[in-house]
């Protein structure tokens, strides 16, 4: 999978509807200039991780990183004071690697007290952002995460989809799916399918990993167990279904996480997930099977279930149609 196509839907979608949407370019002198210069009536902020780390996900230094946030801060007041309305969509509290937790905090509280308007895809959200930034509650708009249907191509069948990767059908299959980095649990994923009693099962690790780093620590864990596959590299688009189809179950076994794509991605292709009560996670209580983070059983107990369940969990899964998510998102705009 190439990237989030989350920001390329809304914008597709909008356009549909009546609003011309630039998507600034990335890299953070591109980015700060395209920000700077463009013709916007609205300046729709998403995130603020790319002041603080590179595209390879590696660390900027300190002054890199100070430099950055500074002039990103001056450049949204100054948008602002020229009547630019400015929107910031709530993904994430803070970045996932958290380079400068303290100050990438002190920006997101700027930014957040600078928006007209801020977005969040769950109810519990709206308390979060007022308890821990003091935003006024009416602020906030509760618009949800999108689907991916119709971006991904759906048309391999199972026994087509295990036949290209060599798995047997009556295999029980565990897929983790996308970007490998620290905070998704993946080493506690592989630990936890280990001490598993089940005949004829199967973990697949498929994503990029961030670093070399986690990469030896994957290695590490898995010990050269047959039963545990990794594919470490991009997935493109068009094969994104391979895994998608093959799998019996999807695994989100994250320490810490606000909002997933990779929920949506699964019900998308129609597949259950395992995944913490936490957070955007909660909202999936019927579509899901949620553990208690909190108990240190909580993840085996749930991979032990999972293969026992009949129950097609997707059938309670709503799908919000980008669509309707452009047409409150523009509805918005015009009032913010």
């Amino acid at each position: 999978m190439d990237h989030n196509p989350y920001q390329t839907l809304l914008a597709s979608h909008l356009e549909v509807v009546g609003v011309h949407t630039h998507v600034v370019r990335k890299g953070i002198v591109a980015f700060i200039y395209d920000i700077a210069f463009a013709k916007a009536d609205i300046i729709h902020i998403h995130f603020t991780h790319f002041l603080f780390q590179n595209s390879s996900n590696k660390k900027r230094p300190l002054i890199i990183a100070l430099s950055a946030a500074f002039v990103f801060l001056v450049l949204i007041r100054y948008r602002k004071l020229l009547g630019a309305k400015i929107i910031y969509t709530f993904h994430n509290n803070l970045s996932h690697e958290q380079f400068y937790p303290k100050i990438e905090r002190l920006v997101l509280h700027r930014i957040l007290h600078m928006s007209s308007n801020i977005f969040a895809h769950f109810n519990e959200a709206r308390d979060f952002i007022h308890t821990s930034y003091s935003i006024d509650r009416a602020k906030i708009s509760i618009i949800p995460h999108g689907d991916y249907s119709g971006y991904y191509k759906n048309t391999m069948s199972f026994q087509e989809a295990r036949k290209l990767l060599d798995i047997d059908p009556k295999t029980y299959v565990y897929l983790f799916f996308g970007n490998i980095r620290s905070y998704k649990g993946i080493p506690k994923l592989i630990h936890t399918f280990k001490k598993l009693q089940q005949t004829n099962t199967l973990l697949y690790i498929v994503g990029n990993p961030a670093n070399s780093e986690i990469k030896q620590l994957i290695e590490k864990a898995i010990e050269s167990l047959p039963t545990i596959r990794c594919v470490y590299e991009f997935i493109p688009n068009d094969t994104v279904q391979i895994y998608m189809n093959a799998a019996n179950v999807i695994v989100l076994p994250y320490r810490d996480v606000f909002t997933s794509g990779i929920a949506h991605l699964a019900l998308t292709f129609n597949k259950p997930f395992i995944a913490p009560n936490i957070n955007a996670l909660k909202e999936f209580k019927d579509t899901a099977l949620l553990y208690d983070s909190a108990n240190p059983h909580g993840l085996y107990e749930a991979l032990c279930d999972a293969p026992k369940f009949t129950q097609d969990y997707t059938r309670a899964y709503t799908q919000t149609t980008w669509d309707s998510i452009a047409k409150q998102t523009a509805t918005v705009y015009l009032k913010t």
